[in-house]
């Protein structure tokens, strides 16, 4: 998944900068709709942001499955170990196990679905942005105009 999200924003970096700095190129649309450039513009923006909540989304999911790996190596270690004759050493490594079983319930219930969202709304951003607004250069006067009012809506 962390690959996938590095070529995701490595894609996106790439298209925003092939609609925004390469636009005196003679083979590109030029756009002249305030409504369209508006429109890329504010998508760019969401972009951006988004790919920055992502970064920030991919540390927090990355640092859980870190959790989860080192449990389940404290598990595989600990389980020779164990005395099946002493009641503290068998309690001891049923609270390993059951700490181990709640981070990966909430690694898989809650923190891999959220974030697997987050880079399937990303990607649909990137897509969008690559199908209607890159490779195109927008008319520098109108784009002045637009970039002095542009309010974007929220997302």
């Amino acid at each position: 998944m962390q690959k996938f999200i590095g070529y995701a924003a490595l894609g996106a970096a790439l298209a925003l900068a092939s609609g925004w700095l390469g636009g005196a190129a003679s083979a590109q649309e030029l756009v002249q709709s305030p409504e369209q450039i508006k429109a890329c513009l504010c998508l760019g923006q969401s972009i951006a942001r988004r790919s920055s909540d992502l970064g920030a989304r991919q540390s927090a999911y990355e640092e859980k499955r870190r959790t989860l790996e080192a449990l389940d190596a404290q598990v595989a270690s600990a389980r020779p170990r164990v005395d099946v004759k002493d009641e503290a050493s068998i309690e001891a490594f049923k609270q390993l196990l059951d700490r181990r079983d709640t981070a990966a319930a909430a690694l898989a219930a809650d923190v891999s679905p959220q974030y697997q969202a987050l880079v399937a709304r990303y990607n649909g951003q990137v897509d969008a942005f690559n199908r209607d607004c890159s490779g195109k250069a927008y008319d520098p006067v109108i784009e002045a105009q637009v970039q002095q009012n542009l309010a974007c809506p929220a997302e």
